[in-house]
């Protein structure tokens, strides 16, 4: 199963600072149960980009989570699909 977060009509601007990596430990946590399944971030504002990418990079470096953050929603869906990488 992939996963679509899909933050055009919300934010996560209100993040604290250390919060992309809790959550990726948090998720981490959890590998043996949901296993390590695409998630795919839409993001339109500039800083909700910026934070997301902090969670990528953070994920991807402690856990080896496969997360992208996207600008646009056909690139994000292409990823889950696999037709880009």
């Amino acid at each position: 199963m992939s996963y679509y977060v899909d933050l055009r009509h919300g934010t996560i601007a209100q993040f604290e600072k250390g919060d992309p990596c809790r959550i990726a430990d948090f998720i981490a946590s959890r590998l043996d149960r949901h296993g390590r399944d695409k998630t795919a971030i839409l993001c339109e504002r500039k800083v909700d980009y910026g934070l997301a990418r902090m969670f990528e990079a953070y994920a991807d470096v402690q856990a080896a989570l496969p997360v992208r953050v996207w600008r646009r929603n056909e690139d994000a869906l292409a990823w889950l699909r696999g037709e880009i990488e």
